[in-house]
């Protein structure tokens, strides 16, 4: 489930702190797929916004 909101967030293309700020504590979760789904939504974001 975190897994998939977090790849949801990455997608929404918003860019707002609100987004950011949702997925930055998912990079310190116990689940290794939670950590890569929510470094990867960043990183979508981050391409986006350049």
């Amino acid at each position: 489930m975190r897994r998939s909101a977090g790849n949801a967030l990455g997608k929404l293309g918003n860019h707002s702190e609100i987004v950011i700020n949702s997925l930055l504590p998912l990079l310190q979760d116990d689940n290794f797929d939670v950590r890569g789904s929510a470094g990867n939504a960043l990183g979508k974001l981050g391409k986006k916004s350049n």
